[in-house]
């Protein structure tokens, strides 16, 4: 569990699973750090015809590292984002799933 939450904090890799969208149908939940477009990568990844974006959340914050002897402690900032995306259908012209 902590390397997942320093992986979503620090490294900026994505992952995703499958949850219930408020209208009942499944979608995907990706959870990512390092910047938003690890998120957008990651649902281009999954939904390789395109997805549409049904909600997201962004957290932004800080943390700080003691200095070692003779250094100035390190600010390094965080994000962690989540977006539920569900996953075009291929066929031209189709609705969402």
């Amino acid at each position: 569990m902590r390397l997942a939450v320093l992986c979503l904090l620090v490294a900026g890799c994505a992952q995703h699973s499958v949850v219930m969208a408020p209208d009942g149908k499944n979608a995907y939940l990706v959870e990512c750090g390092g910047s938003r477009s690890n998120c957008l990568a990651q649902a281009a990844e999954l939904c390789p015809a395109g997805y549409r974006i049904l909600d997201q959340e962004s957290r932004t914050g800080a943390f700080i590292t003691p200095g070692q002897a003779g250094y100035s402690p390190q600010v390094w900032n965080t994000y962690h984002g989540e977006i539920m995306v569900r996953c075009r259908r291929i066929d031209i012209g189709a609705a969402d799933e």
